[in-house]
């Protein structure tokens, strides 16, 4: 009977022929030896899966499932259940870890029994529009203010000081999470969402008892052409906002039923009016007209009926807020 894992890797992939190589030679290549790698094929059309097969076939800790297209959401989630480690980690497989990246998470998370270690990303950017301070801005964004580091948090705790300086990064990349904590709360990825770890690692922290944060860039966050959060255009918008609205509507209703609201009011508030903000900010007219059209097939009845009246009153408050700038300064 073969040992249970240290820690699960899960990769899901998805027509990223050209990177895949990379990011899997980071993880088979970890000092840390005691791992499984499951890659979850979510339908891709190109190459990958010819890689994926090709790196299997020599790489005996490596697990490979196949699925028709779902989305990263159900990838992540179909690596979730065939993950058997004390620990999971989740990467993209646009993106690859530094060498001695699972090593030192492990070697923190066992030292202080940790239910979620937090660390930095290096941010690197490859035919991509970007203006410099948007890129000032993302490469801070993945930055641990090293105030945070060396200290054991409750997951709430942490929340509201990374929210008091604006400092607080969503991406599950920079996350080893311990297993059993991740499998108590029942979180899931939410199918058919775009920025999905807007809702799910808000909800993962305020469930974490004992959370740390480093100062080390252990993960490399890659920007490129083509991704989900480099598409352009009216209808890449639309996506995003719909989801960001469906995403806010769950996010109020799992802090009410989870208890969060009564127990940390001031704490659930920020996070509601910081994921608000994101949402004014992206209500121009044309993006909430095309959005109410591209509302995630998830959404339930009355979710439907709450993204149509927060797009409609957000784009309204848009407009008047813009007419306002330009009478008034």
């Amino acid at each position: 009977m073969m040992s249970r894992p240290l820690v699960s890797i899960v990769i899901p992939v998805y027509n990223v022929e050209s990177y895949l190589r990379e990011c899997l030679d980071s993880v088979i290549g970890q000092t840390f030896r005691d791992i499984e790698i499951i890659c979850v094929d979510d339908g891709s059309t190109d190459g990958s899966g010819a890689v994926l097969g090709e790196y299997a076939a020599r790489e005996p800790r490596m697990k490979v499932i196949s699925q028709a297209n779902a989305g990263l959401s159900a990838a992540r989630n179909a690596g979730m259940d065939a993950a058997t480690g004390k620990y999971i980690y989740f990467l993209d497989s646009d993106d690859y870890v530094m060498r001695k990246m699972i090593e030192r998470s492990v070697e923190i998370c066992e030292r202080d029994q940790l239910d979620q270690l937090i660390f930095e990303s290096e941010v690197i950017f490859e035919n991509v529009g970007f203006s410099e301070n948007q890129r000032k801005k993302k490469v801070r964004h993945y930055c641990v203010p090293e105030e945070f580091a060396g200290t054991i948090w409750s997951g709430a705790g942490l929340l509201e000081r990374l929210q008091n300086v604006r400092r607080y990064c969503v991406n599950v990349q920079t996350r080893l999470f311990l297993f059993e904590a991740l499998r108590r709360t029942g979180l899931r990825f939410e199918k058919g969402l775009l920025h999905e770890d807007q809702l799910f690692t808000p909800l993962t922290l305020m469930e974490s008892e004992r959370v740390e944060v480093i100062c080390e860039k252990l993960h490399v966050r890659r920007f490129r052409r083509g991704s989900i959060v480099t598409s352009t255009g009216i209808l890449a918008d639309a996506r995003r906002f719909a989801s960001r609205v469906l995403i806010f509507i769950r996010l109020k209703r799992n802090f009410t039923e989870r208890g969060y609201k009564e127990r940390w009011p001031a704490i659930v508030d920020k996070r509601l009016h910081a994921e608000h903000g994101g949402i004014v900010s992206r209500a121009r007219p044309m993006v909430v007209m095309c959005a109410l059209f591209l509302i995630p097939d998830t959404a339930t009845s009355g979710e439907r009926i709450g993204v149509l009246y927060l797009s409609v009153l957000l784009s309204g408050y848009n407009v008047v807020r813009r007419i306002k700038r330009l009478l008034f300064g």
